[in-house]
């Protein structure tokens, strides 16, 4: 080898090393992101239990956002802490009848389940439907509820008469 084959520039030496080293941190990067789980749609996909499965399927629809990740993390949360999945759900078809009758569903007023399942226990709540929220939207619905409150039309009464009584037991 002459000498000149043997000596190489400073600057040409560095710039080889450079080189190398961003080949190098290319590589790392491909191999470590080859080793992740695959995404679809863009999204990361994610294992739930069955019983997670089994809450989420029975939670109430909700407009805007309601990550099932975060739901689920909160709601394992209350799993090791030791609370039974039986009371979860019953929490869960609780809420979702509140929501039914008082016709949130599917709307912004739906709870995110994040926070149902968070550490504020919204699930333990009773979630009774307040008598005024339950309010007849046509006539046969005051006729249904006429007939679950017990009354009945008096002879000669007017309609406006009625749903005035009917109006009065729900109060």
């Amino acid at each position: 080898m002459t000498e000149q084959e043997l000596s190489l520039e400073p600057e040409t030496d560095w710039t080889l090393q450079s080189d190398l080293q961003r080949i190098e941190e290319k590589l790392d990067w491909i191999i470590a992101h080859l080793s992740k789980p695959k995404k679809s749609n863009g999204r990361k996909t994610h294992e739930y239990t069955a019983e997670f499965e089994e809450v989420w399927g029975g939670y109430p629809l909700r407009a805007g956002g309601n990550s099932k990740q975060k739901t689920y993390t909160a709601f394992r949360m209350r799993q090791l802490e030791g609370v039974p999945i039986k009371e979860m759900l019953e929490g869960t078809d609780r809420y979702r009848n509140y929501c039914a009758r008082t016709d949130k569903i599917k709307t912004e007023y739906v709870m995110q389940g994040s926070r149902f399942f968070g550490s504020g226990r919204e699930y333990e709540n009773e979630w009774v439907v307040p008598k005024e929220a339950v309010t007849p939207k046509n006539n046969h619905e005051w006729l249904d509820k006429a007939q679950e409150l017990g009354i009945e039309a008096r002879t000669g009464e007017g309609w406006n008469d009625f749903i005035g009584r009917v109006r009065e037991a729900i109060r």
